[in-house]
């Protein structure tokens, strides 16, 4: 799995490429509303994610307790 932040989750996590999202856009968005999250890659390296709500404080919350996870896929 491709990690926006350097570490995994134990979340069920979609992940699709820009162009995937981009054509089937409402399906990624109910996905992650319904599961949590979903990561956009773009050559492989993940680039966005999409984040209910729902999960978002937790995400924050594990970012911050992290910090250090933030900057590692941007080398």
């Amino acid at each position: 799995k491709v990690s926006c932040y350097g570490k995994e989750s134990t979340r069920d996590i979609k992940e699709a490429s820009v162009e995937t999202v981009k054509s089937h856009f409402e399906q990624y968005l109910q996905y992650a509303i319904d599961h949590g999250e979903v990561k956009i890659l773009h050559d492989g390296k993940c680039v966005a994610r999409i984040i209910s709500e729902d999960n978002a404080e937790g995400i924050l919350a594990a970012t911050l307790i992290h910090p250090s996870n933030k900057n590692q896929n941007s080398k």
